[in-house]
């Protein structure tokens, strides 16, 4: 079911009972399909789950935590929230909210000492991804475990304010936003989209 404007109500109410000082927010809902193939009520999910929930818990467990020595908030999003990659506009656009309040808060939050990091992952290879059938199958080296995602993640909680797990995608990164003119990075993104996806041309 899509969650609701109550979902993070949800959330923060169960962790109420728990002495915890982490909190990871990992969304999974990303599928591949075009814009006009969407529902007004799945573009609330997207809003719901990307960018309503994490604000409202990041809030709640930031006062929680305040006045403790030392917290943390790692907030899951993606490579796609950077660029503008053709039939994930919802959950691109989302996932660039997430990267602008992390971002934010990462300055504004070290002053009560509480980390926050956002995780900016290229492909990885959950079920959510090999649902939306990329074309590549198992070719592409590029993928990432999981696991390994997970502990570069960690390993950067504090050092900073967007982590980039892979060295390709780190270097893909800076070649796009540093020295490529946004519409030839655009380009890049959007013809390689096109190649992952043909099925929607």
């Amino acid at each position: 079911s899509f969650p609701t404007r109550r979902s993070s109500d949800l959330c923060i109410k169960i962790s109420e009972g728990y002495d915890c000082r982490l909190l990871i927010y990992v969304p999974a809902y990303s599928p591949v399909k075009l814009f006009l193939e969407n529902t007004s009520a799945e573009i609330d999910k997207y809003i719901n789950l990307n960018c309503r929930t994490p604000m409202k818990l990041a809030l709640e467990f930031a006062k929680r935590i305040k006045h403790k020595q030392q917290g943390g908030i790692v907030l899951m999003s993606s490579l796609a929230g950077l660029a503008g990659p053709q039939y994930t506009a919802p959950y691109a656009a989302t996932k660039a909210f997430n990267n602008i309040l992390g971002e934010a808060l990462n300055w504004e939050l070290r002053r009560v000492n509480i980390d926050v990091t956002v995780c900016c992952a290229g492909p990885v290879s959950t079920p959510s991804y090999w649902s939306s059938h990329p074309s590549h199958s198992g070719r592409n080296k590029n993928i990432l475990d999981p696991d390994f995602v997970a502990s570069y993640t960690l390993k950067n909680i504090g050092k900073k304010a967007i982590c980039i797990p892979g060295r390709k995608n780190r270097l893909v990164f800076y070649i796009l936003t540093h020295i490529l003119p946004r519409k030839i990075a655009a380009y890049l993104v959007n013809t390689a989209m096109a190649k992952m996806y043909p099925q929607f041309k």
